[in-house]
Parts: structure tokens; sequence; C-alpha cells
């Protein structure tokens, strides 16, 4: 027993002389660093020469900071510069586990982070997992984070950090700047070729979500706008709780953010797991307003879900008020939708989204004071593509391309079309060709032929083809080059992409919403006989040279050569394609492809390979059409000089289908009849005075229009009026 209380004693008196030495040793060591400290903060720096470093490095204050990391808290930068350089506690902390390389990041100091990443991963991490990467976003901090990223800083690393009070384990950078509300912030990542975009945050989604989630619609217009080509795949993706970007900001009622993202494509009737689309999280959540702006954005506000449950059965059990009036608010939906159905194309409440130009050579030029006439309605806003045949396409491709109503006007009203001509027409050929018959006789019979084409389409315009070649020595058709090298100027002018691909267009379609989806008509005749659709959303036109593609359609019977695709390879060469198919005008058959837009891929996002190519009206669809104040049947009773014969000729072929599209009356309702001022298709040169007077036509015919329309609309008393939609998005 007595040895053990002895042994026990000696135990005491061993901690008590311990702990003296280690509050001596403390005292001493804050004692220190307050001497060091403040001797480095007067710049007598030659203590770092009579001490050795690494009982400089073990220096810390009572609040365990090191000389290098006080300095830093101290806001000492030139003490902290100097320590760095001497490398005095390089490899410190904070309590909060920042390294100096942090605090550099957090005060914006790019001179100290280069001197820093010398010893310090650029990578390194404190407590939360935030790399100094993300201490620079958090803390706005432009400089910083551009030095880092330079310097190979991992832009996907994944960090906590609050969110609404909440501490969330999976931020990564690009969502720490989006929940900054910092646009400069998110374009420096977007700009860095390693960014994941897919990254999610568990709770929230993607970034849309994550947009949507903080209502931020500043924040999410500019993703849409400015980087659609890298956020496009998110605007359907589900997050955890199996919602899409739309459905979370129905649910939320975030009016603008769903206004944004049915702007750029995002699917109104989507579907989460249980079958609900977005009507239905918005009525769950009894979001009045927001039903209302869904059902002006077409959704189907009758589908059911899984459980076959339409929206509105989710209220039918409540007695609120709210309630009552969500339901009655569905019955008079369904009341308006049937108005609607039964009404006439009405784009002054369904704005358009597709433009059909009818082919009509320099006269076209009208089109650009109809343009200019959609622009001041802003009934352009939602527009999403622009289909042209024979000189149409040419319009269209501009409008396609972002070239405003002035710039058509001052290009197309500076181009003299006859520069495009290697020979001037010749009336000799007319003249020997008929000498037998008179002119009268020979466009009765051409006018017979007009309807033969649409029962035998294929036979007939190899008759057409064969009667336009031998009027004209073929040997002297014009090349087209001049003008294929001219369209492509104009396209660059805007696109700045040599040989631009009808693929290249559908990219820029997604990254600027100037830039529309081109469709143009063309007549293909060799190796076999069919109407051709080249466009920008059909994968297999990809390769094909846009204005090879006009060039095609602007193939006019006894003007130009029949012209071949050309394609862009791999080295970026313009190269014949590899069919040798052979292209005429495609204002022959279908001079104005109003139904171009006819079928279900354009009219749904949730279209199938089955149900595609269904054909169904496209109420958004508007076509602008040249019409001769002058019956041309009255025109053949007069042509009695070889001028008035040719005009004549050309305008009954390249006018058949005009004829044959008054058998379908539902097609006046979308279709802007221009009066063409009786100028020819062939009239390649016009005056100053009639380039006016075209431009006047289209500019009134247009107003006059949609003032019909206008008036249309009043008459069904909807019960969603414009007025309506546009509180509903402005909140």
């Amino acid at each position: 027993m007595k040895v053990w209380h002895f042994k026990n004693l000696y135990f005491q008196i061993t901690i008590f002389l311990c702990l003296i030495c280690f509050f001596n040793n403390k005292i001493f060591a804050s004692s220190s660093f307050d001497d060091t400290y403040t001797a480095l903060k007067n710049q007598s720096l030659d203590i770092l020469e009579k001490t050795e470093k690494k009982n400089l490095d073990l220096l810390v204050n009572k609040f365990k900071r090191s000389l290098l990391i006080e300095a830093f808290f101290e806001n000492d930068l030139d003490l902290a510069y100097t320590l760095i350089e001497n490398k005095i506690a390089i490899d410190t902390k904070d309590n909060d586990g920042n390294s100096a390389l942090h605090l550099a990041a957090k005060l914006n100091n790019a001179k100290m982070i280069e001197k820093l990443l010398m010893d310090i991963s650029v990578d390194d991490l404190n407590s939360l997992n935030q790399t100094p990467m993300h201490i620079a976003i958090i803390n706005n901090q432009k400089e910083a984070l551009r030095v880092l990223i330079k310097n190979g800083s991992d832009i996907n690393a994944q960090c906590k950090s609050l969110l609404n009070n909440s501490l969330l384990s999976d931020f990564f950078g690009l969502a720490l700047a989006i929940s900054k509300n910092d646009i400069e912030m998110i374009d420096i990542l977007l700009e860095d070729d390693r960014i994941d975009i897919s990254q999610n945050i568990e709770t929230i989604g993607n970034i849309l979500h994550l947009a949507v989630h903080l209502n931020y619609p500043e924040i999410l217009k500019h993703l849409l706008d400015e980087h659609l080509d890298k956020v496009y795949d998110l605007l359907d993706e589900r997050n955890s709780n199996e919602l899409t970007p739309l459905m979370y900001a129905a649910f939320l009622g975030n009016a603008h953010e769903i206004a944004l993202l049915k702007e750029k494509g995002a699917d109104v009737d989507a579907k989460d797991g249980n079958g609900k689309a977005t009507i239905h999280f918005a009525t769950i959540a009894k979001q009045k307003d927001i039903i209302e702006l869904l059902a002006y954005f077409g959704a189907d506000i009758n589908g059911v879900d899984n459980i076959n449950f339409r929206a509105v059965d989710y209220l039918r059990q409540n007695t609120d008020d709210e309630s009552k009036e969500i339901i009655d608010l569905f019955s008079k939906l369904n009341e308006q939708n049937q108005k609607l159905q039964n009404a006439p194309p009405l784009y002054v409440y369904n704005p358009l989204e597709n433009l059909v130009l009818q082919g009509g050579g320099a006269k076209g030029i009208a089109f650009v004071g109809a343009i200019q006439a959609l622009e001041n309605l802003k009934a352009l806003d939602d527009l999403k593509r622009v289909c042209g045949a024979s000189a149409g396409a040419i319009t269209a491709a501009f409008i396609s391309l972002g070239y405003d109503s002035k710039e058509m006007h001052e290009i197309l009203s500076k181009t003299n079309l006859t520069d495009f001509l290697d020979y001037i027409i010749s009336v000799k050929n007319f003249e020997n060709y008929f000498k037998d018959e008179s002119y009268k006789e020979i466009l009765k019979n051409a006018a017979l032929d007009i309807f033969q084409i649409f029962k035998h389409p294929l036979t007939t315009i190899d008759n057409t083809l064969d009667l336009f070649e031998s009027i004209f020595d073929t040997t002297s058709l014009c090349e087209g080059e001049d003008f294929r090298k001219w369209l492509e100027e104009k396209i660059f002018e805007k696109t700045k992409i040599k040989y631009c691909t009808f693929k290249e267009l559908r990219h820029l379609t997604k990254t600027d919403k100037r830039f529309k989806h081109l469709h143009v008509i063309t007549t293909q005749v060799e190796p076999t006989m069919k109407i051709v659709q080249i466009n920008s959303e059909d994968t297999k036109y990809d390769d094909v040279i846009i204005s090879d593609a006009i060039r095609a359609s602007m193939s006019i019977p006894a003007v130009f050569k029949p012209h071949n695709l050309y394609i862009k390879n791999s080295e970026n060469k313009r190269v014949k394609k590899d069919d040798s198919a052979l292209f005429v005008d495609g204002g022959v058959l279908y001079n104005y492809p109003i139904n171009a837009f006819d079928t279900l891929k354009y009219q749904i996002a949730n279209y199938t390979s089955e149900n595609k190519d269904f054909v169904i009206l496209n109420k958004r669809t508007l076509g602008l059409s040249l019409y001769t104040p002058q019956n041309p049947s009255q025109k053949i009773n007069r042509a009695d000089n070889i001028i008035e014969f040719t005009n004549t000729l050309f305008e009954l072929y390249f006018n058949a289908e005009e004829f044959f599209h008054m058998l379908e009356p539902y097609d006046e309702y979308r279709t802007v009849k221009i009066n063409n001022e009786d100028v020819s298709t062939l009239e390649f040169q016009l005056t100053d005075e009639e380039i006016k007077k075209l431009e006047d036509s289209g500019l009134d015919a247009t107003i006059k229009f949609f003032k019909e329309q206008e008036k249309r609309l009043n008459d069904l008393n909807l019960t969603i009026s414009l007025d309506d939609i546009k509180k509903i998005e402005s909140l």
C-alpha cells in the first residue's frame, strides 16, 4: 500500500510540473508571437535572418493563428507578401481550415495567388471542402477566379455551402455563381471547356432548377439567351422529385421563368413519373395565374396522370373558395379552347412561329415592307423557322440569319439582279420556237397543262422543263455562280462561318435568338423527280451549304442552269455532294409552300417517330403571298407581243400552284396577300419608284391583315385576354 501511494504521488507531481511547463510555453509562445509580429510589422525584417524558420513556422497567437494567417486577418498584405516570399508558415491554416491561398482568393489578390501556388495546391480544401476557387466565387472575386482557373483549378469540384439556411454538401462552382446572382462570374466559368453542365444539387436539381428555386429570372434569361447551346438539354431534365424546371416554376408560381423556359422550347406537357404534367403542379399549388398562363401556352388542361386524374380533379373534394374559383376557371378555359379550335388562325393571340414566303423574283422586295410591319407589331418575337421557294428563299434566308427589314432594304434595293445574269434573255429564241403558232393559243394550252401538274406532277414537270429548254439554248443559261458568291458573302456577314451549313445554322439557333431555322424548297429532277425541303431541322442535310441550297431553289428555268448541291467536308472545303442530284427552281411546283409545316413535328415537342408526319393544319404558320391585280386568264387574251408573252408564260407556271390552293380556303386566313403592282417575275431590275411601291404594298397589306385579326379576336370575347397574359408575365 505504501508503494502504491508513493507512485501515485509521483504521478501527480509529474502532471503538475508538465502543466506548469505547458502554460509557461504558451505564455512564452504568445509573448514571442506578439513580439515577433510587432517587429515584422515595424519592418524589423532582420528577425527573419536571426530566427530559425521552423521556429517562426510554429509561432501562433492566442487565436491559434500563425504569423502568415494573422497578417491576412489584420489585412497587412505587405507583411503577408513578405512572409510568403520567405515561405514563413506557408502551410498553416486558420480555424476554418482556410490556407493562405484561400485567404488570398478572398481578397482578390492575383499577385499573391500566383506566388502561393508555388507551394500550395490550387485545389487545397478547407473544412467545408471548399477550394480557393469556391472562396473566390462566394466573395465575388472575379480576378482571383480567373487566375485560379488559368492555373488548373477543378471548376467542377463540389463543396459544402449554405443555401436558404441549409448546409448543402454538393454545391459546385457554377451553382455558387448562380446563388450569388453574378452573371459575369457565371460567364467566366462557362467559358471553360472543362465545365460539367450536367451537375446537380441533389435536393434542387440542375442549374435551371436552381435559378427557378432562387427566383432569379435575370440569371435564367441569361443562361437561356447566351448559353442555350450548353443548357438546352437541361430544359426538360427532371430533378430528384421528377420535376422539370418548368414544372418547378409552375409549382412555385414563377410566371416570368415559365415564359422564359417555354420560349426556349421547354415541353409544357412533359410528365413526371406519376404522369403529372405542369398543369397538375400549378393546380395542386393553387396557382391561378399560372394555370391561365399555361393554358395560353397551349398546355393540355384535360390531360390525365397515371391514376386517370386531370389537374382539376385534385381540387374536386376541396370546399375552400380558392379551389372553387380554380374549378370554375377550368370550365371557362375549356369553353375558350373550343372557340379557338373552331376559329381560324389568330396570330394576335397565338403568335406566329413559322413564316412562309412565296417565290416571285425581284418583286419579292415587297416582303421587306411586310417584315417591317411584322417587326413593328412585334409579331416575330416567337418566330422559330422560315421557309421560301425560289426568290422567296433569299428573303427567308435573310430573316433566318437575323437581318432586319432595314438591312434587307439596303441590300435588295441596291442590288442589281441583272448583274447575276451571264447574258440577256433573248427574244429571238421565243420568236423562232413559236413562229407557227399564235401567242394566245400557246398560253391557253399552257394554262390547261397547269392543272395536270397536280394530277401527274412527276411527268408534267418534265414536259414543263423541256418547254423552257427548247425555248432557250441551254448552253447559254446563266451559271448563277456570281449570285451564289454574293449570297455566300451575305451569309458570312452574319454567321462569320465560311460555307455555313444547315447544321451550323441549327447550332446558331440554340446560341443566338436572332437566328431561325431555314427551310428551302427546291425541285429535284435527277436522278428522280421530287419536291425537296432542305432545312436545318433534318440531320440528313447537315453538311449541305446554305448558299448552294438557295442557288438550287433559284434555278429559274431558261435563266439559270440546274444546280447540284454542295457540302462542306472535314477540311472545310466546298465539294459536290456524292449523290449528284440535280435541282431546278423550287417555285416550279411549290412556289407558295404554305403547308410546309402542317405536320405534328412542327407543332408539339413530344412527338414520336410514328406520329411526327401526321398532317394537321398549323395555325401558327403565316404566309406572305404576291398576287397580280389582273387575272392571268385576262393576260392570255392580250398577249399580242413577245414581251407580254414571255412574262405571262412565266406567271402561268410560277402561279400554277396558287390556282390549286384556291381550292383550300383555310389558307386565306393564314396568308397576307400583297399586291405585286403588276411587276413580272422576270423583271430583274426595278426602279426606285417600283421598289417603294412594292415595299409600301407589303407594309399596307400586313397592317390591314392584323387589324382584321384583332377584330376577330375581340369578337371571340375570350376568358383570358392578351392584357391578362401580359399582366401575369410581368409579375
